[in-house]
């Protein structure tokens, strides 16, 4: 992986548990990443300061909620072609 543990502020299980999401904090590289299961590979799907994340049902997006003074939600499309 390439962020440090320490930074994680929220983890999010997909439903199937075929990955999970993480939401990582301001130090280093602050953004949204997907890793799988076991832990052995992740990658940034979005960059940017964000206060909660959620998968959907389905597990095909993730829901990421800007941490700015007018908060949006952003969706990120999930596929297995990200961490390639």
């Amino acid at each position: 992986m390439e962020f440090a543990l320490a930074s994680v502020r929220q983890i999010a299980i997909e439903p199937s548990e075929k990955f999970v999401a993480l939401l990582t904090g301001q130090g280093g590289k602050p953004g949204v990443w997907i890793a799988d299961v076991v832990g052995r590979k992740a990658c940034r799907i979005a960059i940017g300061a964000y206060s909660t994340i959620a998968i959907s049902p389905d597990g095909r997006f993730i829901a990421a909620v800007t941490a700015e003074a007018k908060a949006r939600i952003e969706l990120i499309e999930v596929s297995e072609s990200l961490c390639k």
